[in-house]
């Protein structure tokens, strides 16, 4: 989505949806603590008022919560190990868990999984059991393994859902993009046509603008009513040529066609750029050198599209994960660096993967610059670009 950005929600909406995420896990943690009638752990029967440590851990954990999109595997894997020893934090492990399995990463899935059933046995352990020991171990095994299952299979459904709306919104982008294509080239041609039958009816005019004026230089003994009305034939087609020169050249100007087109996109638009991308998408962090001024539009505009490259490959090849954008300039060029981590074993389904890196090369080789990205043993993908300040013969 070079690739246009999909809109990102407005910014009450990402705040509700948080907000109706903390109070859905609140309330689940507390309905989970009023259904186990708030047993404290072994040891804290005796009018310890352990209900107040409860609700403080809950709580802490509803503050991790917000940070689960940043940090998702330690964030979850921490609740779910609070689950042992609080009740109250159920709620909020339950929705990191299912964040973290939107991401569909098996080997993270797994580990939360594992931590997720030990912190159900512990929490056996820790907390006393009213009736037969073994019948409600076993009660509480099915049920955290259940209660995990159900989390993960939750999640992984919202992060296809998630994956099929974005292909389809890609694949909706491409059909409207061809098919304006094809509505330009179809005007396109008919302005051609129209074009060259105005350029034979101009030649014609011409024509006979030469022809009679090359009699009146030929002929000297025309009478004068004779050569007064060459001359008002002569004048009378030169206009009607300057009149059909003009209607051709109405037909061939692109302003017509495309309509004011908007200012191009600047170094200045990265902030903007950034800012605007979708929460889906992961985090942005951008940092900028202050000296940025004073730029050739050519630089400026490639510098732009650089970033919104790396932002739409992250997005193909990384969705949800974090990327690092810094701007740099120097005395002979300004530098940017895009790094984020790559999703193991992840393909994008979105056409045309790794075209718009190939065609960013072209951009920057023309323009004297150069762009090197790769992939780490770590995988860790980063970009980098350097666009020199003073023109330069094209690489290559």
């Amino acid at each position: 989505m070079s690739d246009v950005l999909l809109p990102s929600p407005p910014r009450w909406r990402r705040a509700w949806g948080e907000v109706w995420r903390v109070l859905a896990a609140a309330f689940f943690g507390l309905s989970i603590y009023a259904i186990m009638g708030g047993q404290p752990p072994r040891g804290y029967e005796d009018g310890h008022p352990w209900i107040f440590v409860d609700l403080l851990i809950g709580l802490v954990c509803l503050g991790l919560m917000l940070l689960r999109r940043r940090f998702p595997l330690l964030i979850t894997l921490i609740t779910l190990a609070l689950t042992a020893f609080a009740v109250t934090a159920t709620g909020a492990a339950m929705v990191c868990l299912i964040s973290l399995a939107t991401h569909r990463r098996a080997r993270q899935i797994i580990l939360a999984a594992v931590v997720s059933v030990a912190a159900g046995l512990l929490f056996d352990r820790v907390h006393p059991t009213p009736g037969d020991d073994t019948a409600q171990f076993i009660a509480n095994v099915v049920i955290g393994v259940l209660a995990t299952g159900l989390a993960i299979a939750l999640g992984v459904a919202i992060g296809s859902r998630r994956e099929l709306l974005a292909s389809l919104r890609e694949r909706v982008r491409i059909a409207e993009s061809e098919q304006h294509a094809r509505a330009v080239q179809a005007r396109i041609g008919e302005r051609a046509r129209i074009a060259r039958e105005m350029h034979d009816v101009l030649a014609h005019r011409i024509s006979l603008v030469a022809m009679h004026s090359g009699a009146l230089a030929y002929r000297t003994d025309l009478p004068p009513a004779e050569v007064r009305a060459t001359s008002e034939l002569i004048r009378d087609n030169a206009q009607l040529a300057l009149a059909e020169l003009r209607e051709v050249l109405g037909v061939l100007r692109d302003t017509e066609l495309h309509g004011i087109e908007p200012p191009q996109p600047s170094i200045a638009d990265l902030s903007a750029l950034v800012a605007d991308t979708p929460a889906s998408d992961g985090p942005a962090s951008l940092a900028m050198d202050e000296d940025l001024t004073g730029l050739s539009d050519s630089l400026s505009r490639n510098a732009f599209r650089v970033v919104q490259e790396a932002l739409t490959n992250r997005r193909k090849h990384a969705p949800g994960q974090p990327i690092e954008i810094v701007v740099e300039r120097d005395d002979h060029a300004v530098t940017i660096r895009c790094t984020n981590p790559m999703l193991p074993g992840h393909r994008s389904e979105v056409p045309g993967a790794g075209l718009g890196l190939i065609g960013l090369s072209e951009r920057l080789a023309l323009a004297g610059g150069t762009l090197e990205h790769e992939t780490d043993r770590g995988g860790r993908f980063s970009l980098r670009a350097v666009l020199p300040t003073e023109p330069k013969e094209p690489a290559g």
